[in-house]
């Protein structure tokens, strides 16, 4: 098994700003130098994002619950890339990113008659 290279990082899209003043908040995987990003469906005022630490910034219910959403997926990340390197041997940000974003579909029910 090689060693590769991991890390995981939230900024916003100023260039996308919505009519509100908002902008949405991307996601980034690195893998060994490949980059891919992804929306994560939130969205928060440039003025309270703290790009070093890539989280909002301030005690509001609502950013209290968007640096929770971030945390998650930011742990999801590192747990996924570590479970698909031991099974695999080798992973790219593309196969990351795409088993992450199958985590976040809904699952199917049984539907019983």
């Amino acid at each position: 098994m090689t060693r590769s290279t991991f890390k995981t990082l939230f900024y916003i899209n100023r260039s996308k700003e919505k009519k509100n003043g908002k902008c949405p908040i991307m996601g980034r995987i690195t893998i060994d130098g490949e980059q891919v990003q992804y929306s994560t469906g939130k969205e928060t005022a440039p003025e309270l994002w703290d790009s070093r630490k890539g989280r909002c910034k301030g005690t509001g219910e609502e950013i209290k619950e968007i640096n929770r959403y971030l945390q998650t997926k930011e742990e999801q990340a590192k747990g996924k890339y570590q479970e698909l390197v031991w099974q695999r041997g080798y992973i790219t940000a593309e196969l990351l990113k795409r088993e992450l974003m199958e985590e976040d579909k809904p699952k199917g029910f049984l539907l019983e008659e």
